[in-house]
């Protein structure tokens, strides 16, 4: 996978994770939440339930790392300590603000405290969702709806598209990860019932 605006070496390993995810799963569909496992399929799914918990945790070590090492790097960085990364970036050849809304960023990044707070606040929302990703189930919502709307705004004024996308969904999967697993519902392996109806019960219907 190559995209040139980035992104596919996370794309490759946090396939590989949600891979494994999705094939320890015995539903044919996600949407079968009352799917059930027989007596002797009970012990195997177990097993791969266990699998897909740790492929779940690994997705989210990667998006906790990826984050946190884009957060530390910017604190030894000089121009995002001072808050003029962002006047720069919106600037730049390659990637910097185009279109119709071009001369408005550009004309607000020239306002000091503008620039500084949208500089000092991509790293704050950075290390947010570093830590924030371990949070319970309320906080890891807020850390979707904050990554949606940096990367979405990445996407809008820069044009980095599939870097924007890709880490929007590693952020969904890796927030909705080894919970979907550890709770009552959709795969842990007790909400199943344990189908054992005898040949003459399926004759009678």
């Amino acid at each position: 996978m190559t995209h040139v605006d980035g992104g596919d070496a996370v794309a490759v390993v946090a396939g590989l994770w949600i891979a494994v995810v999705c094939l320890m799963d015995p539903r044919s569909s996600i949407w079968r939440f009352g799917s059930r496992v027989s007596i002797s399929n009970r012990w195997s799914f177990g097993i791969r339930k266990e699998i897909a918990v740790a492929a779940a945790w690994a997705l989210k070590v990667q998006c906790s790392v990826i984050y946190g090492h884009a957060a530390v790097s910017k604190i030894f960085n000089e121009q995002w300590l001072d808050g003029t990364a962002i006047y720069y970036v919106v600037r730049m050849e390659m990637f910097g603000v185009n279109g119709m809304v071009g001369p408005l960023v550009r004309g607000l990044t020239t306002v000091p405290w503008i620039e500084f707070a949208l500089t000092l606040g991509t790293l704050a929302i950075e290390l947010f969702i570093c830590v924030g990703i371990w949070g319970t189930f309320r906080i890891r919502r807020i850390v979707v709806a904050v990554s949606m709307l940096l990367h979405g705004a990445i996407f809008v004024l820069l044009g980095v598209a599939s870097f924007s996308i890709i880490m929007i969904g590693l952020v969904l999967a890796a927030a909705s990860g080894a919970s979907t697993f550890s709770r009552d519902k959709g795969c842990r392996s007790d909400a199943f019932e344990i189908e054992a109806r005898s040949v003459g019960a399926i004759m009678r219907r």
